[in-house]
């Protein structure tokens, strides 16, 4: 390629093209080079593989922002165009760095075109200058930056060649080069991202040609016009309305005109394809692969934080979105790239995926990238859409009308032609009367038609055919296309088993078990999951029966899925589907999970894949997959993936819980506990074993029976010990079982693992109760609250800053949020979790967006003392001072009302009543007052008796009853209907009553108080609910009952948390410690679990609250382990005896290879390990087995 440079234009020459490895030979090819969509340059028809080069090429111009696109199509006659085999693009930019150095190319220079399943390279020859240094860099995408006038003499080519002062005098000249090709590590670490490769569209699934062009046209109108302001793209549609296939035919054309970004396809049967969290993890691989100066900006975060794709959605956007895109800034795109994503209906739950929605909105608004997205029209879809700043151009398939019935028309037509040409069809069939009638009855919904052509021509003759085509057609035409639907696939399961009781049983455990399942699985691996229930034989000749509703994937191994989720939704809702037919979702479940843990209990077993050396990690077995795949079935991998899954959609009377719990005995008890993690860390999805255990928990219910007990032991076991086990799965057993505490529950399993490590100063016996600490405050934690769905917390901090965590991670979902000039004195979540209110010193109090950060309104009014929320989320109650006590509502951000004057001091506290229909507010001015929670006006007040200022205030459940607790030593009780008093005031603390609050039943209050004490009141006699709780060695400052009544939790002064017994008013835990400083603000989690503790030591903690017995934390910053000691001699009786420990708690030998795993870093809550101040830590190798004797461990 040669170029004669002007300041505007530069003139290209390519001196040949040649192709190879081009899977087509049945018709000539020509070529067409456009630039920026329009022809320059055609070349000749030539005859693959007896030609392979065009020549002579004519000369034509670029400019710096061009596309050259190398166009290959197939030369047909009568074709309006020609069918595309391929095109790869060149940016002008490349093309003119390719020409201003020639010498450095190699000639020809390999362009890779894919083509259906193979790639076809296309090589583009270029005039090389005599005497030219040659530097290979085929493949290396480059950032260019030009000027017109001179290079000065020391800028280098990326070869290392300098520039002579010949060319220096050619203008346009590069005056940057950055080499943005991804390297062999940046690739290794894209793939840690996990990508659900399969997810991307299939060019299989597309429209009929010259079907569905109108939805085609407005979308190819969209992608390519920049003056449509709407950059969110919304395909919406009833089930069975063809969405999928105009999304994906969309995609396919954008990929084939370079456009193509990244592509997810959600799918319902399938648990990768309908989890939100691997949604954005595998766009941006996608992307990063298409864009490769965005893949080296991914790759470095992946550098930074390898376990990007483990985090929450949101987290994940801003680790492989945000941070990247901020880095590109400045990078010109010629037209934006689409990311698409199908299915959102079927991705998650409507909690779930909200913060998907958010972020696919936030990607609209990049400047080079478009979002395309289709769904049925969930209420949470629209209603997102539409409360959202989002631009978007809503594209609603409709399912009536003349073109969407001509569109189902020609696919019948095409339908029954392509039969007719390779079987006999009767007459009937292809009058177009008849074909009309079918896409009428059809009522704009593809599914329907396609379903009912499939079930007529199953027919083997032509007698069937039209049989079968009567008993579609058969009865007066319905009109509502859901009814229709199922009216459809009613006609089709009763002609399949004939009223034939053995044919319904054998579809009652096969259907039932497709439908249930997580992901479709292959005929063999159904049946052995089921236990030989059913046989091979009898399940493919069901397939073939149902074929017009069932299909076997190739994606999985021939795994067996319903063709469209429509006909799960039929089977499963007993007032549509005949009764022989339904399938009862709960008791499939139940099934599925029984049979899951009876193939575990007797598959599983001890170094199930014969690794023989524990010295390499899992990724340098060289035929691990070979061996995985022989050892471990399909059935026993799904067994070990989804059982508690399967447990936590049951619906168990007490004989069936009983037989569960009794398998569960011989799983969870057993080594075979073990076994399971094993095969997970063989398999890559040790991260499963938290989820399921988290299910199993929950599941359970009872906090304190064994089951219960020995689940959240094995979840700290993972939690704490994923690095090894994900790693070197033998260290499962060699280095992580015996770090366990001696008194948990999976430590008793080294009974028979005896040959491992014993370690002289191992730490306490149980687990610590201190599950995370949310550190990076900067300043002290003033107030901290759970979201409704304890999935995140929020802390508010003196450093003038709110936070958002991952409850469970532990890691930053959102913030620090600034905005405050002050400290953060309370935060609430609204009801809905959507929102997080922020009350500061600075007078004011703001509302955010607690899933995005965005500053919802503010900032309003003087210094906020409390905040609350009423039921919907729609109003925030506001105590402050000076201005005493305000109604915010949450959607337009304004004060709806207020009562500026009322009180005549600081506001301490306000609550809205459960019924949302008052609220009550506590001042320094020592009185209570009701409010009308819609219009703020003062209903009753003020209502007086304390002596002392109103410190804390509470609405029982049943909103009839306030309790207000004061500087008076008092709690008074009020009448939320007379606004009067109830009886004498509760007495007995002997200083400031700091916080008060009723128990979820109403039967209780418990009240915590400056005099270090905690008392619990009856709330109908008013009397001391037996005597004080005294524990505390300084003030209390919070306190609060679990989700159940059964505890009560208190903060205080004295730097611990207490969880007490709300029967026996005993501490059923050592105290929570761990703190620095004064505990500030506790809570129990939604769901009882977890407790958080805020401090003014700039730390919020979150404990376990099941754990009964909690260790203290050591204080300060203990030391870290350095070096590992061997005694009585070192590894493999080698004379060496220390080893050092990695920087990722790795002990490895002088080769390499990994000895041993000991917990490296001071945040990895949960191993307690005693570490001397030397960092040496003392290990009894005397029975330690390793490398090629690992196996040795199981004694």
């Amino acid at each position: 390629m040669t170029s004669h440079a002007g300041s505007q234009k530069t003139t290209v020459h390519i001196e040949a093209i040649d192709i190879e490895s081009l899977q087509r030979s049945d018709q000539p090819v020509f070529l067409t080079i456009l630039v920026d969509g329009k022809k320059v340059c055609k070349l000749p028809k030539i005859k693959y593989p007896q030609q392979v080069r065009w020549d002579q090429i004519r000369a034509f111009d670029i400019r710096q922002d061009s596309r050259v696109t190398l166009s290959i199509r197939e030369a047909r006659f009568f074709v309006c165009k020609s069918p595309l085999i391929g095109s790869v693009d060149i940016l002008g930019r490349d093309a003119l760095h390719i020409s201003s150095t020639a010498w450095e190319g190699e000639s020809p220079r390999e362009l890779t075109l894919q083509v259906g399943e193979t790639e076809t390279k296309v090589k583009v020859k270029f005039p090389t200058p005599q005497g030219a240094i040659s530097t290979p860099t085929e493949g290396v995408q480059v950032e260019t930056r030009t000027t017109a006038g001179r290079v000065s003499p020391e800028i280098a080519r990326p070869g290392g060649t300098q520039i002579t002062p010949e060319e220096q005098l050619q203008p346009p000249v590069l005056e940057e080069v950055r080499v943005l090709e991804l390297t062999a590590e940046d690739h290794t670490l894209l793939e840690k991202l996990r990508p659900i490769k399969y997810a991307a569209f299939d060019p299989t699934q597309t429209c009929l040609r010259y079907t569905r062009e109108k939805y085609l046209e407005a979308i190819a109108l969209w992608a390519k016009n920049d003056a449509i302001a709407q950059r969110f793209l919304w395909i919406n549609g009833l089930t069975g309305s063809g969405k999928s296939f105009i999304t994906a035919s969309a995609a396919q054309r954008f990929h084939n005109d370079n456009q193509l970004g990244a592509s997810f396809f959600c799918r319902r049967d399938d648990f990768k394809l309908n989890d939100p969290r691997n949604v954005l993890p595998s766009l941006s691989f996608q992307l990063a692969s298409r864009f490769q100066a965005f893949g080296k900006a991914v790759s470095g975060s992946l550098r930074r934080d390898s376990d990007i794709w483990k985090f929450s959605v949101a987290m994940q956007y801003q680790k492989l979105f945000d941070a990247p895109l901020r880095e590109l800034r400045g990078h010109n795109i010629p037209r934006p790239l689409i990311i698409v994503v199908d299915g959102l209906d079927e991705c998650g739950t409507p909690p779930t995926r909200r913060p998907l929605l958010i972020a696919l909105e936030k990607l609209s608004k990049v400047p080079w990238l478009k979002v395309m997205t289709s769904s049925l029209p969930h209420d949470d879809v629209r209603t997102f859409i539409s409360r959202t700043s989002v631009e978007c151009y809503p594209l609603p398939v409709m399912h009536g009308g003349r073109e969407t019935f001509m569109d189902i028309y020609h696919h019948v037509k095409h339908f029954i032609n392509h039969a007719a040409s390779h079987r006999t069809v009767p007459p009937r069939l292809l009058e177009k009367s008849t074909q009309e009638k079918l896409s009428q009855w059809a009522n704009g919904i593809f599914i329907w038609a396609a379903t009912a052509l499939r079930f007529i021509f199953q027919a083997d003759n032509p007698d069937g055919l039209i049989i079968r085509l009567d008993k579609v057609l058969s009865g007066p035409r319905i009109k509502n296309a859901v009814h229709a639907l199922h009216i459809l696939y009613s006609t089709i399961l009763t002609h399949f088993d004939g009223e034939n009781e053995a044919r319904t049983r054998l579809f009652q455990q096969v259907i039932g078990a497709v439908v249930a399942s997580r992901h479709p699985l292959p005929v063999r691996a159904l049946c052995a999951l089921l236990h030989g229930q059913v046989g091979p034989d009898d399940v493919l000749r069901l397939v073939e029966d149902l074929s017009p509703v069932l299909w076997q994937d190739p994606k999985y191994d021939q795994g067996i899925r319903l063709r469209h989720p429509s006909f799960a939704d039929f089977l499963t809702h007993p007032a549509n589907c005949p009764a022989r037919f339904f399938i009862d979702l709960p008791e499939q479940n139940v099934r599925l999970a029984r049979e899951c843990l009876s193939k575990m209990t007797t598959s599983l077993k001890f170094n199930i894949c014969g690794l023989e050396t524990s010295h390499i990690p899992n990724s340098a077995v060289k035929d691990l997959a070979t061996r995985r795949n022989s050892a471990i079935p399909i059935d026993l991998r799904y067994s070990c993936i989804h059982w508690a899954s399967h447990l936590a959609d049951t619906r168990l009377e007490h004989t069936k819980r009983e037989a569960i719990l009794r398998l569960l005995d011989n799983f969870l008890l057993r080594p075979r506990a073990l076994y399971w993690l094993e095969v997970l860390s063989l398999i890559g999805e040790v991260p499963v074993a938290a989820d399921q255990l988290s299910i199993l928990v929950h599941w359970i219910q009872e906090n304190k029976n064994k089951y219960s007990i020995a689940a959240n032991d094995m979840l700290r076991f993972v939690i704490s010990f994923y690095d090894p086990i994900s790693t070197c799965t033998p260290h499962l057993y060699i280095s992580a079982l015996p770090l366990a505490p001696k008194g948990s529950v999976i430590y008793k399993q080294t009974a028979q693992f005896r040959n491992i490590i014993s370690i002289a100063k191992k730490g306490t016996t149980t687990w610590s109760a201190n599950l995370l600490t949310l550190s990076g405050h900067t300043g002290r934690v003033t107030s901290v609250a759970f979201s409704p769905d304890g999935e995140r917390v929020a802390t508010g901090s003196e450093d003038h800053s709110v936070v958002i965590w991952d409850a469970k991670g532990g890691s930053v979902l959102v913030g620090p949020i600034r905005g405050h000039s002050g400290p953060v004195n309370t935060v609430a979540f609204s009801p809905n979790g959507r929102f997080v209110v922020a009350g500061s010193s600075d007078k004011t109090i703001r509302v955010w967006n607690a899933e995005s950060g965005t500053h919802m309104c503010g900032p309003l009014l003087p210094t906020v003392r409390f905040i609350s929320m009423n039921a919907d989320g729609k109003n925030i109650g506001v105590g402050c001072t000076y201005a005493n006590f305000f109604i915010l509502d949450t959607k337009t951000g304004q004060v709806s009302s207020g009562s500026p004057d009322l009180h005549n001091a600081s506001v301490n506290a306000v609550a809205f009543s459960p019924d949302g229909l008052f609220i009550v507010s506590a001042s320094d001015d020592k009185a209570v007052r009701f409010w009308d929670s819609s219009t703020g006006a003062s209903i009753s007040g003020p209502l007086t008796g304390h002596t002392g200022e109103v410190l804390s205030v509470a609405v029982s459940p049943d909103s009839t009853l306030i309790a207000s607790s004061s500087r008076d030593k008092t709690i008074r009780i009020w009448d939320a209907r007379s606004y009067s008093p109830v009886g004498e005031p509760l007495r007995g603390h002997s200083d400031a009553v700091s916080s008060v609050a009723f128990s979820h039943d109403g039967r209780l209050i418990v009240s915590g108080s400056w005099d270090k004490s905690v008392r619990l009141w009856h709330t109908e006699t008013r009397l001391a609910a037996g005597e004080p709780l005294r524990k505390h060695d300084g003030k209390v400052t919070s306190v609060s009952f679990s989700p159940d009544d059964r505890h009560v939790v208190s903060g205080s002064e004295d730097k611990r948390v207490l969880v007490w017994d709300a029967t026996t008013r005993l501490v059923v835990a050592e105290p929570l410690q761990g703190h620095t400083s004064a505990i500030t603000s506790v809570a129990f989690s939604a769901d009882g679990r977890h407790l958080i503790a805020g401090s003014a030591d700039k730390n919020a903690y979150i404990w376990d609250a099941g754990v009964h017995k909690a260790p203290s934390i050591v204080h300060g910053n203990p030391p870290l382990p350095k070096s590992v000691e061997f005694y009585p001699y070192g590894p493999l009786r080698s004379p060496t005896r220390t080893l050092p420990v990695g920087t990722d708690g790795w002990v490895r030998d002088a080769q390499g290879a990994l000895v041993l795993w000991v917990p490296a870093a001071k945040s990895r809550e949960g191993v307690v390990l005693t570490v001397p101040e030397s960092g040496v830590i003392a290990i009894d190798s005397s029975k330690f087995v390793h490398g090629t004797s690992w196996v040795k461990a199981q004694a």
